[in-house]
């Protein structure tokens, strides 16, 4: 019996191919998608799960807040992994912290090889990181390779980039060019799907030579991202409930009551966590729902264009079902030989499906910032889940069409008294109007996601991003060297501004303790800030509301004084021109202490990322000030525009001339910002390119519809053009149908795409409005493509011969 219904099915395929095609094309393409996001979102929710003891992992995090007014930090003070194993060892197996001084690179250098580079993925770990985490060692020890001071763990990638083919164990590694690190082991490449990236990981032991003889032992610092492995059958909870003790035991008195320390499992990080300070930029629960979303929607389309079409078509084997009923067969077989056709196509389409995304693979990882190759298509998971799609499309497309077919009656069948097409007319109509609706939800997702990306990038920040050149130049120690650096290459009129900051100016920055006016100590709020040297204002063309810019001669400036913004005064309430000589922070023991003084209020700009309100601010001046000297991190350069190729090798050549023992590693500030909303760019990549294929699935099948339904009225079109109908109102009758349910699909579409964008606008702090000429040019785009589509078939149909339409039937 299978095997007849498997021929049945072979030959019903081979006797229509262009209805065959249709389908199986539109089925092909949707179920492709389906696989493409499968893989997308099996990857999003595989981070860190390679660690075998990851369902016992979790980060530690805090959160410092006050008046509204702090931080929630990935990261966590230096003495707090050892302190938590220390305290509760019921609890707490192991801990390991990653330290990297929050720096964008540090430099290392292979002296015999005479090899320089700036590293963005260097950390400084303890030795229980291979106890914790499982990283494949390659070559040493994974118990003992971090033991001893000074020595450092690379990566297959960077053992080729210093010593190539070479032996890499027992070599030497320069860093920051005075610390030498004897490399004792090396690990496979860090896998993708983890939430942070290392090149090379280096003993926390030695990290105390490089900090001047000692680890800092303060509570407030919080640099270290720290992570714990519990103790078997310890749960989260009762560690969690033990942290206010802590914060209480070792916190500074003044944020006993600020801070809250919780934790973070491992798993979660990278679709959960959006916190200050991470130590690599995560991704979003949200877009995996979206894309899966999406998914359905398409596959949706493609079984709708297979229920419509197989409907329509009822006319044209109502007579097979009559006759096989006449003959003895019961409604259950005919039901299974339907639903067997449904599924040999689904079969053939699903096939077809995994050739389309062997070949569209590659574009997709590019849209989707991935690494995906095709034997992710050879995991259990992904067989089986297309497997599951597969059988889901051929049952759901095939299940309406086999109860709709089996329920003819060989009597009006076989006497010719069933009407051609009209069963099922309001059902194809319905899923007309599902399909239009879900294509112009995705052509208005696409659209404003396209306006808020233009907005995100094209929004004025309260200060000038373009032109600006920022030159690495972490942990250089820059009093010996910037003077001369800078007024060298102010001489050159193609520089209109420098200065230094510790961090990139709209992205990040850092949190400190300020006691305004009306404050105590125990009463400190934690404040952003941004570290700078003089001419900030001037190179980021910043604007001053009220006082002055910080003066180059003026001895108080380095330590006496603040520039803070509209927000922070507003705060406080006070007014700009109120704000200006009032204490904002004190500094030193009681005894000694130093008052710093506003002396400048600046215009309210954007200090990180436009998902986030704009909030108090400061910006400090640290010259004179050696701790925050020493992590200043660029040089930012205000360049004119021009030939911008020339200008970057002046700076170059003059860096090299200066500055020789750091390599010369730039970037352009406009660039980094942009940077920030990467996942938007590739989110409305994505959403574009389904959105395209979506209305193309459509297309198909009201391709095939509209032939039908000119076929069913073949008769009708012949009477009416012997009756004097012009060419203009054949296409008109069978195109209106068409464009009503359009109109009515709108209906639909236009408050469900309003309400999805407007949740997806909602986790922004700046955002454009809803265009709703959007929603207008949607629906005119998806008018415009049916009209086309139909337009094709209805026109045919017009310019038939009537007389061969009158003999048709």
């Amino acid at each position: 019996m299978l095997k007849n219904y498997i021929r049945i099915a072979v030959r019903n395929i081979l006797k229509h191919k262009g209805y065959s095609f249709l389908n199986i094309a539109g089925l092909a393409i949707g179920m492709a998608c389906c696989i493409l996001i499968l893989l997308y979102v099996q990857d999003e929710l595989s981070y860190d799960k390679y660690h075998s003891k990851s369902d016992r992992i979790y980060r530690v995090a805090e959160e410092v807040r006050a008046e509204g007014v702090g931080e929630n930090s990935a990261s966590m003070p230096f003495p707090f992994g050892p302190a938590v194993v220390l305290d509760y060892p019921d609890l707490v197996e192991a801990s390991v912290r990653f330290f990297n001084f929050q720096a964008p690179s540090l430099a290392l250098e292979y002296l015999d090889g005479e090899k320089q580079f700036n590293e963005p993925r260097f950390f400084f770990v303890d030795s229980t990181v291979f106890q914790i985490f499982d990283f494949a060692f390659v070559a040493g020890d994974p118990g003992s390779a971090l033991d001893q001071p000074n020595s450092v763990v690379l990566t297959q990638a960077m053992a080729r980039k210093y010593f190539g083919e070479g032996e890499a164990m027992g070599k030497v590694l320069r860093y920051e060019g005075q610390t030498d690190l004897k490399v004792t082991g090396i690990v496979e490449d860090v896998p993708e799907n983890s939430h942070f990236q290392f090149d090379f990981l280096a003993s926390f032991s030695g990290l105390k030579n490089v900090l001047g003889g000692r680890l800092p032992r303060t509570w407030y610092w919080n640099p270290c991202w720290t992570y714990v492995l519990l103790a078997e059958g310890a749960s989260p909870e009762a560690l969690a409930e033990r942290f206010p003790d802590m914060v209480a035991k070792y916190f500074p008195p003044f944020l006993h009551d600020k801070a809250d320390v919780y934790l973070q499992p491992l798993r979660d990080i990278h679709l959960n966590s959006h916190l200050d300070f991470e130590i690599a930029p995560n991704s979003d629960i949200s877009y995996v729902y979206i894309f899966s979303a999406i998914a359905v929607f398409i596959l949706l389309i493609a079984c709708i264009n297979f229920m419509n079409l197989a409907t329509a078509r009822s006319a044209q084997r109502s007579l097979e079902v009559g006759m096989r009923k006449a003959l003895g067969a019961f409604r259950s077989q005919l039901i299974k030989q339907f639903l067997g056709e449904s599924v040999v196509m689904s079969l053939v389409s699903g096939t077809l499906a995994l050739g389309v995304v062997a070949l569209a693979l590659p574009y997709f990882n590019d849209y989707a910032g991935k690494t995906m190759t095709l034997a992710s298509l050879l995991q259990p998971v992904t067989i089986a889940g297309i497997l599951v799609i597969t059988l889901f499309v051929g049952l759901v497309a095939g299940l309406y069409p086999a109860l709709f077919l089996s329920a003819f009656e060989p009597v009006k069948v076989l006497k010719g008294t069933l009407s051609r097409g009209a069963r099922g007319g309001l059902f194809r109509k319905t899923l007309v109007v599902v399909q239009f609706a879900i294509s112009i939800i995705l052509i208005i997702g696409t659209g404003v996601s396209y306006d808020q990306l233009t907005f995100l990038q094209s929004e004025k920040l309260g200060f000038n991003k373009e032109q600006v050149v920022l030159i690495s130049l972490a942990r250089t120690t820059p009093s010996r060297w910037y003077d001369s650096f800078k007024s060298r290459i102010l001489q050159n009129p193609d520089i209109v501004g420098v200065t230094m900051t510790h961090d990139i100016l709209g992205s990040n920055y850092q949190t400190d303790n300020f006691v305004p006016e009306g404050y105590s100590d125990d009463q400190q709020l934690q404040i952003p800030v941004i570290y700078v040297t003089h001419d900030f204002l001037k190179t980021f063309e910043m604007e001053l509301v009220a006082g002055r810019a910080y003066i180059k001669d003026s001895a108080a400036d380095s330590v006496e004084t603040l520039i803070v913004n509209e927000s922070a005064v507003a705060h406080l309430g006070w007014t700009p021109q109120e704000a200006i000589g009032k204490r904002f922070g004190l500094r030193g023991p009681p005894e000694n202490r130093t008052v710093e003084r506003i002396v400048g209020v600046v215009k309210d700009f954007n200090y990180t990322s436009l998902r986030q309100p704009i909030g108090p601010f400061v910006v400090d001046l640290v010259n004179g000030r050696g701790f925050a000297n020493f992590f200043l991190r660029y040089v930012a350069v205000r360049i004119r525009p021009g030939d911008v190729p020339e200008t970057i090798g002046f700076l170059r050549d003059t860096w090299r001339e200066i500055v020789p023992q750091r390599a010369f590693e730039f970037t352009f500030l406009d660039q980094e910002l942009d940077g920030l909303y990467k996942a938007e760019e590739n989110w409305g990549k994505i959403f574009t390119a389904f959105a395209f294929l979506a209305i193309f699935i459509a297309c198909l099948g009201l391709f095939a519809l509209a032939a039908f339904t000119a076929e069913l009225r073949t008769k009708e079109v012949g009477i009416r053009k012997v009756m004097g109908a012009s060419a203009n109102n054949i296409v008109l009758l069978l195109s209106k149908e068409f464009v009503v349910l359009l109109v009515i699909a709108s209906c639909f579409a236009w408050p469900a795409a309003f309400y999805a964008m407007e949740r997806w606008l909602q986790g922004f702090a700046f955002r454009t409005q809803v265009n709703f000429t959007i929603f207008g040019l949607a629906t005119v785009v998806a008018l415009v493509i049916a009209l086309l589509t139909v337009g094709f078939q209805a026109l045919k149909a017009a310019l038939a011969n009537p007389i061969d339409a009158i003999k048709y039937e």
